[in-house]
């Protein structure tokens, strides 16, 4: 017997995904995932995308110092790299990426967060 709960859990999480830009939830499952701990929701949207607890990388304060004390090599690694950030953390990663000849992509997902692609 199907729970009505499990049902409408899983249409919630199939219709997010749905709504997010083609491919990111794929891209969260293939590399990690940089997490602003001052995002609202952060860990709603990391459930919605499936994200494991392996794949998280918490983004420190001074993005700029964990960058270039490794968190660069980690994501010029070849996989895809998603990053749950709020707007000022986007502005920063964008730049740092630009520098390395990243791709970058971004999207707004809600007030002052946004889901930044590096690859």
């Amino acid at each position: 017997m199907i729970a009505r709960r499990g049902v409408l859990k899983a249409g919630a999480v199939g219709l997010g995904t749905l709504m997010l830009p083609s491919g990111l939830a794929a891209m969260a499952q293939a590399g990690l995932v940089l997490v602003d701990p001052a995002v609202p929701r952060a860990e709603r949207w990391l459930a919605r995308l499936q994200v494991a607890a392996a794949q998280r990388v918490p983004i420190e304060r001074d993005l700029v110092r964990q960058w270039r004390s490794g968190l660069r090599d980690r994501v010029a690694g070849g996989k895809p790299v998603l990053a749950l950030v709020a707007w000022d953390k986007a502005l920063i990663l964008h730049g740092l990426a630009r520098e390395e000849r990243l791709r970058v992509q971004q999207w707004r997902t809600g007030r002052g967060a946004f889901v930044v692609a590096l690859g």
